[in-house]
């Protein structure tokens, strides 16, 4: 049997969106599609505290095709992460992957087909070759206890694609910042070929704290993944994002990590796995 191992595809629609394309399958992550000088509001700007703060998307949204997708994974409900234009937009139908806790409020929203999941759980998309294993991880959104507490569940996933060349995993970090766990995660998934960190370093300036990976945490993580393409996103394309993706780049510049960044501009595609796939065991310890 063939398996369409060649048809795969990673695009970046900006933010914490990007669009995977594995075999026969799209998976669409946290959908952001509004645009303008108020593309969304926050309840607390993460810099300056300011309430109901108006968020810029600077530059403008690139075309998806929302009838083509298979799934939608969501790392968190927060209005950064999934906004009221994809509400409108996305099909009922479409399955969604959510934090367990969340899931309701999807349901209230009107999709028809929700799975909750908490972490380390585990669900196929396909059957058989071609197929998707999805993944639930930890994820921390920040590391002083009480704001991590406010800010809520968040979860990072793992999605691998089965042919008969062989397994290939992402793994897409959701918003988190570095904690012991994610040692745990590295030990847990093995050979990951593709590594998807949210970066930005969002609230590092403001009264809570930061909120995701400066550079200085990603290039640990690029440490952690040895071996993994590393294609970082949770960058430029929103307002209240503080760290540009430069900072990384200078950060990794002619070390050995600088062959495996590739940095992508909004709308932009990507070959994910350009050495090809590596054939890997199924990770351990999950449940399903």
């Amino acid at each position: 049997m063939r398996t369409s191992a060649g048809h795969r595809r990673f695009r970046w629609i900006g933010g914490p969106t990007f669009e995977l394309r594995l075999g026969p399958l799209t998976v669409l992550t946290d959908p952001m599609f509004s645009a303008g000088p108020e593309a969304f509001g926050m309840r607390g700007h993460p810099s300056t505290g300011e309430e109901r703060a108006p968020i810029a998307r600077i530059g403008g949204v690139p075309a998806v095709d929302v009838g083509a997708l298979d799934v939608v994974v969501v790392s968190h409900l927060h209005s950064d992460h999934f906004d009221r234009e994809a509400t409108r937009l996305l099909p009922k139908h479409v399955p969604v992957v959510a934090p367990a806790e969340q899931a309701p409020r999807l349901e209230a929203w009107g999709f028809e087909s929700v799975w909750g999941m908490e972490w380390w759980e585990s669900l196929e998309l396909g059957a058989g070759l071609d197929g998707l294993e999805i993944t639930a991880l930890p994820a921390r959104h920040s590391a002083d206890e009480a704001a991590n507490e406010m800010l809520g569940v968040v979860n990072g996933y793992a999605i691998r694609h089965r042919t008969t060349e062989g397994d290939v995993l992402v793994y897409w970090t959701g918003d988190t910042v570095w904690f012991d766990g994610l040692t745990d995660i590295r030990r847990r998934l093995g050979d990951v070929q593709l590594v998807v960190p949210h970066i930005g370093a969002v609230g590092r300036d403001g009264p809570w704290g930061r909120m995701t990976m400066d550079a200085a945490e990603a290039r640990r993580l690029m440490e952690l993944f040895e071996s993994a393409r590393v294609i970082p996103i949770h960058h430029h394309t929103f307002s209240h994002y503080v760290e540009p993706v430069e900072a990384l780049v200078s950060l990794v510049a002619a070390t050995p990590l600088e062959a495996r960044l590739h940095v992508l501009r909004e709308g932009e595609v990507a070959d994910p796995f350009p050495r090809g796939p590596r054939a890997r065991s199924r990770p351990g310890n999950h449940s399903t």
